[in-house]
């Protein structure tokens, strides 16, 4: 009865707010206001005029006949008749004053609407001292300081975010600034004149000096500012006039972080966002923090809701949103809510414990910050400190945050309470297990009560916080309807979030009702049964009723109302809940095997423990939909959802199977097909908290289900092995142990058994780098699995040869085992496991009922056939796999990414127009899958079609940012291999164009993604990130920024990644960057390592390294000499010297060009890729020499190889100074013309402005040559 009372109570208190609320949104509208008061007014009048009338003594010409004593309670006898001729002549007084009474309203509206306008602030037109030239862009500053003004206004305010943890701002309301307008007290003052005069009854008020007086009063503050010129600077001044605070401002152009050499409207621009700023900073955060702080903060919080609502660069967005917080803090370490907001961008990027390192920083510097305890409950409670995070709830609710937030924080205590029951549960089941087994001491009694007693403590507790939850989430979301928010979404109503916080309270609570453990659990009053899952029953109900603000809170909702139905036996109404749940969420498996259970129940007639007559009729097609569509979906399940969803599944069609034996599909065989690779997955892992309670419950499950599962020892038995290794942290134990398991396995008819043992071993011998043990294990297996001929267990026998493939590859490529599209690099030995496979795989064939298990047998050999290289029998295996699951099976085609597979193997066999027909037909059918995307750009790259590639790379990007799903279950995840193919393909697209504008834009745009790319890549994928890194060295020195090439080319050179390539460009970045001592050491470095080359056996010829500009070895030799060369060159210093350098590099071209010649047949064309830089090395050398008719020939030859601005420059300066030589006038006007032409080529290509000043000296020396020698002319003419 309470369980109804309080639902009817909630209903009851819902429906009131409700219509309440409604009569305070007419009352509230925008007419009914200015009305009610226009009747306050004439009531109030009318007082005063039935006052007057019933005085008898103090007026002295009254014009009514004096009344009876007792109309003196005319206020309690209005209707009396001894008062009835009263009324006639209140009226006739009324109409007559209709004038004042209106007068009177229009004064008081006046002064509403003055005490109002004094809360704005106004901003006045600023005066120019500065100059005429000023006037027009000062007449627009006051405009534009309002416009500033106005979006941070926008930026401070709350917004809804739909986060958990939203970002915060200031609690005080912004500033909210208007342009000036006419001065409110000189628009009352000429309102009305000054003589008028309002007349109520006896009274007469003269209004005009109160007008002005009151003008001055409500007068609101003012910003009034000037431009001025200091010393040939800008200076822009402001002061706040009639404000709480006398605040003073001035900005001068010459202090701003970013200047520009002439003055300009954009300095102005400049100078009133930095105006704006530190007004924002004293008047709304009253100096709690430094404007420049509070510009970075503005400009992170700016970039952080960009990302929300444009995926389109999201990563980059919330890259600079970090970069803006730390600046904020460096600028005011302070400033608390840039560390609560630098933890929202670390969680948005899954970076979990600097998450949880920014919130508590923001404790510390606010301890009554209520969301920041609730931000890091949050991240407790995902990394499982669910102590920690119900401590942190507390503290939330102790601080105030209001009925909704409160509620927020007891429905997260109560979910982590019940954490905590389920972890005492657990340990239980273990003591009772530990028990049974004889393998421990029976604990004593004390103990075991105090644990049970602690269990149903922490249930208590968590009932009663979602009770409390339920409670403030209702208030709150009366109160919101009360506001009447529920009728319109206004601009700040939260009605909607209101609504799913209580409707998800409530589901909370209804899920703890129907909880398995809750109600098997013993020692606890009313732990279960009818009368619990009649509550949650009207729990659910009760939630449905709301609106929500996402469908899937609604599927969530009709499937728990399904599964209660289902307990209490009315399987009709839950199969028909369930299949609402199923059509709103279609991909979610849980659903679909809940249905299979209830459907299961109802046709066999369960009913609790007496089995009855089912009414139902069978329908066989619906059983095999409903199951392939839950084999379908279990694949991209979670892990936890799927270990529930295919037991309940198997039971299901066990149940149904007592009927009707003899079923095609067996799931248990499918069980134990899909669980093999999870749990390897799983035991590598275990160091890591989250996977290691992941395992804890994989192996609670296997424990409980020992007897249906035919592996389930051998998964307890590494759990266990594994779970000594993670306590007492020694791998030589570990490998002992699992090697003793491995002997005791060594007869026949285990092999499955020693398999998964030996597969765990060899993960362990990959991660240890024990390759000789890992390559004679696997040898080992090999031949073990070659001997298997049990056909009924052929699926996992599949799906470990799969897997021992996927280990041998990661360790032939030094990768992750889980990286996609790999090759072998070196021979392995496994054709007589993959003609074994395709000889069992027939089995399949004649099946109708095995369609799953076929295409699964189908899809292992074309991935084995990929992996070690025969790509006709891929394609054919990929394409029987697609034709065989495409139809029943469409999700696992997804899952599996076949459509991406085969287009991959269409390009091992170079069929491009093939594998684009192949990914564009996928695309087609399947628009939102992302994958499909990015291989479309891998065969754009293939193609050679780079810009395209780039297009449907980053499209690909968007499409991931948008459709991601990001729920507590899923974690956010970054890729940086598709960050680091847009990058190489800006690489490639660099090349390829020669116009040098194109290339710099091309090069900015591949360091920001491979910058991207470094920053999401993982530790242990060195590789990668040191060619990450080489490119980024590269792309740096080709755009002039040398510190940044030197630091990336140290670090490739460090890691010997590379080691002649990285140091030739580390040695030139050095040389470019003044460096000279450095460069010649590096030279000399690249010329040992040369040779080192050279003494093992590498021809001239050979290409040294796979990088963006690959040099033959004999090339290298020459860029050392060159090198050399060139630095001695530029430093003026030893030129004899560089020219004996430059001469011998010369001769090794040549040596390396001859021996060129003589291969007329390489698999790769090899060239002297830098002649032009010997060319214009030794022209620069003469000319330095003062030999300039040599030097401007050897230039000239550099110019015919490459257009490039340092050779126009070395051949414009070569003419000068043979035109200095010269004596001849008539010879000297070819020369400056030449010169000058040549200078102009240099203007032109100098895209970075690298040689700027010593083109603008030229120049000028030129230009004083040309004046020099014009009189000459005229007077030889």
């Amino acid at each position: 009865m309470i369980t109804i009372l309080l639902t009817f109570l909630r209903y009851m208190a819902l429906w009131l707010a409700r219509i309440f609320g409604r009569i305070y949104y007419f009352l509230s509208s925008e007419w009914m206001p200015p009305l009610f008061w226009l009747f306050v007014v004439i009531f109030s009048v009318s007082i005063v005029d039935y006052i007057s009338l019933i005085n008898f003594d103090v007026l002295s010409q009254s014009k009514v006949k004096p009344l009876p004593a007792q109309c003196t309670l005319i206020w309690f006898q209005l209707g009396s008749q001894q008062c009835s001729q009263l009324w006639p002549q209140l009226w006739s007084r009324l109409w007559s004053q209709l004038g004042s009474i209106l007068a009177l309203y229009t004064l008081l509206w006046l002064l509403w609407w003055a005490w109002k306008a004094h809360k704005s602030l106004v901003i006045e037109d600023f005066a120019n001292y500065a100059g005429a030239q000023f006037d027009t862009d000062v007449k627009g500053l006051a405009t534009l300081l309002v416009v500033k003004l106005g979006q941070l206004h926008r930026l401070y305010r709350a917004v809804d975010e739909r986060r958990a943890i939203p970002t915060s701002v200031a609690k005080n309301e912004a500033i909210d600034a208007t342009i000036k307008v006419e001065d409110v007290g000189q628009f009352l003052k000429d309102a009305v004149s000054s003589q008028s005069k309002l007349s109520l009854g006896p009274i007469e008020i003269p209004i005009g000096i109160l007008m002005s007086l009151l003008g001055h009063i409500v007068q609101g503050p003012r910003i009034i500012g000037s431009l001025h010129k200091d010393n040939g600077d800008l200076v822009l001044t402001a002061q706040i006039v009639g404000g709480k605070y006398p605040f003073k401002w001035r900005v001068n152009s010459a202090t701003l972080p970013v200047q520009s050499t002439d003055q300009s409207p954009h300095d102005l621009v400049n100078m009133v966002e930095e105006l704006v700023y530190r007004m924002f900073t004293d008047l709304e955060l009253v100096g709690s923090s430094r404007a420049s702080a509070t510009a970075a903060f503005c400009e992170g919080l700016k970039a952080y809701r960009d990302c929300l609502r444009t995926p389109k660069d999201r990563l980059r967005n919330l890259k600079i949103a970090e970069k803006q917080f730390i600046q904020t803090l460096a600028e005011d370490v302070q400033f608390d809510l840039a560390y609560y907001n630098l933890g929202v961008v670390y969680t948005e990027l899954g970076q979990k414990e600097a998450a949880l390192a920014a919130f508590e920083k923001a404790i510390t510097q606010n301890p009554n910050s209520w969301i920041a305890y609730y931000a890091l409950a949050l991240g407790r409670l995902e990394s499982q400190e669910y102590y920690r995070a119900a401590q942190l709830c507390k503290r939330v609710i102790e601080l105030k945050p209001g009925k909704a937030n409160a509620a927020k924080a007891y429905q997260l205590r109560g979910l982590t309470q019940f954490e905590l029951y389920r972890q005492e549960q657990d340990l239980i089941k273990k003591q009772v297990l530990m028990k049974k087994q004889g393998s421990a001491q029976k604990p004593e009694s004390m103990q075991e009560q105090k644990s049970m007693q602690k269990r149903a403590d922490y249930l208590k507790d968590s009932t009663r916080s979602h009770r409390k939850a339920i409670t403030r989430s209702w208030l709150a979301l009366c109160l919101a309807e009360l506001k009447g928010q529920g009728i319109v979404a206004a601009e700040q109503s939260n009605i909607s979030q209101i609504e799913t916080l209580a409707s998800v309270c409530l589901a909370d609570l209804a899920t703890m009702y129907i909880d398995d453990e809750v109600y098997k659990t013993a020692g606890i009053k009313k732990p279960g049964g009818w009368w619990s899952h009649f509550r949650a029953e009207m729990l659910l109900k009760q939630a449905l009723s709301l609106k929500r603000a996402d469908p899937t809170y609604e599927a969530s909702y009709h499937f728990k109302l399904g599964k209660t139905y289902n307990l209490r036996d009315k399987y009709e109404k839950a199969t028909h809940e369930l299949r609402v749940a199923t059509r709103i969420i279609p991909d979610e498996v849980e659903y679909w095997s809940e249905l299979a259970s209830a459907y299961a129940n109802e046709v066999t007639g369960k009913n609790g423990n007496e089995p009855k007559r089912s009414r139902v009729i069978r329908d066989d097609n619906y059983e095999k939909y409903v199951l392939e569509t839950i084999i379908d979906l279990a694949q991209e399940a979670p892990a936890e959802t799927f270990k529930k969803a295919i037991g309940k599944a198997r039971e299901a069609y066990e149940q149904l199977d007592q009927c009707d034996t003899g079923r095609g599909q067996s799931v248990k065989e499918i069980e134990a097909f899909l669980d093999l690779p999870y749990f390897l997955d799983l035991l590598p892992r275990i160091e890591d908290p989250q996977k290691k309670a992941e395992l804890e419950k994989k192996l609670a499950y296997y424990a409980q289900h020992q007897q249906e599962m035919e592996y389930a020892q051998v998964f307890l038995l590494l759990g266990s092995l594994y779970r000594d290794y993670e306590r007492e942290r020694d791998v030589d134990k570990l490998v002992a142990g699992l090697r003793c398991q491995l002997e005791k396995l060594n007869g026949q008819g285990k092999e499955l058994e020693y398999a998964h043992i030996a597969l765990a071993l060899c993960q362990l011998y990959l991660k240890c780098g024990k390759k000789q043990e890992f390559a004679d294990l696997v040898k080992k297996l090999a031949q073990r699995l070659e001997q298997f001929n049990r056909t009924e267990k052929v699926l996992i026998y599949a799906q470990v040869s799969l897997t021992l493939v996927k280990l041998c590859l990661a360790f032939d490529n030094g990768s992750l085992p889980g990286q996609l599209y790999l090759t072998f690099k070196k021979k392995w030995d496994f054709d007589n496991l993959i003609t074994k496979l395709e000889l069992h795989n027939r089995q399949f064939a004649d099946d109708k009922g095995k369609e799953w298990q076929h295409g699964q047998m189908l899809r292992i050999l074309a991935q084995l056939h990929f992996y070690v290289g025969k790509f006709e029998a891929a394609e054919t295996y990929f394409k029987d796999t697609i034709r065989k699951l495409d139809k029943k099976y469409p999700n696992e085609v997804r899952s599996h990414h076949l459509h991406a597979w085969l287009a991959h193997t269409l390009l091992k066999l170079s069929k491009f127009d093939e594998a684009l027909q192949v990914v564009q037909e996928a695309i087609r059918h399947d628009e939102l899958n992302f994958t499909n995307r990015e291989t479309l750009g891998d065969v754009y790259f293939e193609r050679g079609e780079f810009q395209q590639a780039i297009d449907t790379w980053k499209d690909t990007l968007w499409r991931k940012n948008s459709i991601m799903r990001i729920t507590h279950e899923y974690e956010i995840k970054y890729d940086p291999e598709i960050y680091f193919k847009i990058g190489d393909a800006y690489v490639k697209l660099a090349q390829c164009h020669r116009e040098l504008c194109r290339r710099k834009e091309e090069n900015k745009e591949a360091v920001k993604y491979l910058e991207m790319a470094l920053d999401l890549l993982a530790t242990d994928r060195q590789e990668v990130r040191l060619k990450v890194c080489y490119s980024l060295g590269y792309f740096h020195f080709v755009m002039s920024e040398y510190e940044n090439a030197i630091k990336h080319l140290r670090i490739c050179q460090k890691f010997g990644f590379a080691p002649l390539t990285s140091t030739f460009y580390l040695a030139y970045a050095c040389m470019r960057n003044k460096e000279y001592d450095e460069a010649i050491k590096q030279f000399c470095v690249l010329y040992d390592l040369a040779t080192d080359a050279q003494r093992k056996g590498r021809a001239l010829t050979e290409m040294m390294e796979e990088t963006t500009e690959p040099i033959v070895l004999g090339e290298m030799f020459a860029l050392a000499h060159w090198g050399l060369a060139f630095t001695y060159a530029e430093r003026n210093m030893d030129l004899p010297k560089a020219l004996a350098q430059i001469n011998e590099a010369n001769k090794q071209v040549a040596r390396t060009r001859k021996w060129i010649s003589k291969f007329h047949e390489t698999e790769k064309k090899v060239e002297i890729l830098f002649q032009a830089r010997y060319y214009d090395c030794e022209g620069w050398i003469l000319y330095k020499l003062e030999k300039f008719d040599k030097a401007i020939v050897c230039l000239e030859q550099a110019l015919k190889l490459t257009v490039h601005a340092e050779v126009c420059l070395h051949l414009a300066l070569a003419y000068e100074g043979k035109l200095r030589q010269t004596s001849d006038k008539k010879r000297a006007q070819p020369l400056i013309t030449k010169a000058q032409m040549y200078l102009q080529y240099a203007y032109e290509l100098d895209t970075n402005d690298q040689y700027k000043q010593q083109l603008e000296d030229l120049q000028k020396r030129l230009q004083e040559i040309s004046q020099q020698l014009s009189p000459a002319f005229a007077k030889a003419k």
